[in-house]
């Protein structure tokens, strides 16, 4: 049985995939299974995962119907057999060493899990400012606004996760934000959690921008979706729910939603009279110390009161 289950979701990646799949086979000294999850595609990726598992007993290729990037993680899960779990996507890829750093410092300290950061084009890093190392979730709580706040707690390709501890897989009818959810439902359950300076992985933040930054509809409801969860952990754990995080992704839907060549001017002043109808608390939400630029801040300000 394989020590780690590495979870890569494919739709439609031919040109990223060999480079993903290399750098997790190339990973030495562990013992890993590569969960595929052909998620429909239609450009041979699925072929293309099909080879891997011909010439690589650790390759594991699951083919389903489309239905999108939690699903195809869902899928990976249910039938992964490793004791520890890893997610990769498909245009991103692990740097050498990353397997052993990680298992290394969740099996020397007995952690729950384990959170790296990440390296990005053109020599970006998006990584913590320290290691740390919190032995039990109380004392992670107590920084857990400043966690949240580096936006290192969303994603789950920075992270190796116990499988026995997730509790529940990836909300499918969230597209924005369902990775933070998965996160805090997890972390509900976790007691020691090591953060870890390094950046082992590379990820095409460039790409991803790209898809958070689109216009969509449905946008606002999975904001407040993530709201209700960020809420429960919170009241789970006796603090303060941070603002910030609610107000940057505000920013990021508002400036989707006026950007949008989708929709015309008058349908784009309705979404935001309907925007701000739809949470009385909008309007006094506090602007000034959550680290926003000057420009982002009267943005919102005005968004908020005209």
């Amino acid at each position: 049985m394989p020590d780690i289950s590495v979870i890569v979701p494919v739709y439609n990646a031919a040109g990223d995939l060999p480079r993903c799949v290399d750098s997790v086979l190339r990973q030495a000294e562990v013992s890993l299974e590569l969960l595929l999850v052909d998620d429909g595609s239609t450009d041979g990726s699925g072929a293309l995962c099909d080879q891997y598992a011909a010439a690589d007993s650790r390759v594991r290729v699951l083919h389903q119907a489309n239905g999108g990037v939690s699903s195809a993680r869902n899928a990976g899960l249910r039938a992964a057999s490793g004791s520890l779990v890893m997610f990769v996507d498909s245009d991103d890829y692990m740097l050498p060493g990353m397997c052993k750093l990680m298992t290394d410092r969740m099996t020397s300290v007995g952690a729950d899990l384990v959170i790296c950061g990440t390296t990005e084009p053109n020599g970006g890093l998006w990584a913590p400012e320290r290691d740390a190392s919190y032995v039990s979730r109380t004392d992670f709580d107590c920084d857990f606004g400043y966690w949240l706040q580096t936006e290192l707690l969303g994603p789950p390709w920075n992270k190796l996760y116990r499988r026995s501890l997730i509790n529940q897989g990836f909300p499918e009818d969230v597209s924005f934000g369902e990775d933070l959810i998965f996160n805090l439902a997890y972390l509900s359950g976790a007691q020691r959690i090591e953060i870890v300076k390094a950046a082992p992985f590379f990820h095409e933040k460039a790409r991803g921008m790209s898809l958070v930054n689109r216009y969509d509809g449905k946008k606002l409801t999975d904001i407040e979706a993530m709201q209700r969860a960020l809420g429960a952990y919170c009241a789970q754990a006796g603090i303060e729910v941070p603002a910030g995080k609610y107000l940057r992704d505000l920013l990021v839907y508002a400036k989707g939603l006026l950007k949008s060549s989708q929709l015309s001017a008058a349908e784009k002043r309705r979404a935001v009279r309907t925007w701000r109808a739809s949470d009385p608390r909008l309007r006094s939400l506090p602007l000034a110390d959550l680290g926003l630029t000057l420009k982002d801040k009267i943005f919102l300000w005005l968004l908020l009161h005209f």
